[in-house]
């Protein structure tokens, strides 16, 4: 008699592939309030959510911080929408505000995120 326990691989390999799997909700309001153009000449302001959420994805994938501009870039772009990043130097220049909103990170448990 066979005392081990019979895996099944097909699930087994499906649960590792799912834990590459990316998924991102955003609220109208908060892509409504990504950035503020001004009024004249001037740059653009991201909203601190903007900023936040830049720096956990930094945080999370480990990402260089122009790594993390292309990154959210890419994610903007997935959306069809009009939205920019902010530029690398900005996200360095903003770190101090996202310092206290970011998690604690576990690889034990889920990463829920909630910003806007």
């Amino acid at each position: 008699m066979n005392s081990h326990a019979k895996r099944n691989c097909t699930q087994y390999n499906q649960n590792l592939v799912n834990r590459g799997s990316l998924t991102f909700w955003f609220d109208e309001e908060c892509l409504k309030s990504w950035v503020k153009q001004p009024e004249g000449k001037g740059r653009p302001s991201f909203s601190r959510t903007v900023i936040q959420l830049g720096w956990l994805l930094r945080t999370i994938y480990r990402l260089l911080l122009r790594a993390l501009q292309g990154f959210l870039q890419s994610i903007l772009n997935m959306l069809i929408t009009p939205l920019t990043s902010p530029n690398y130097t900005l996200f360095s220049k903003r770190a101090a505000e996202a310092a206290d909103a970011l998690p604690t990170l576990s690889r034990a448990r889920p990463i829920e995120i909630g910003l806007c």
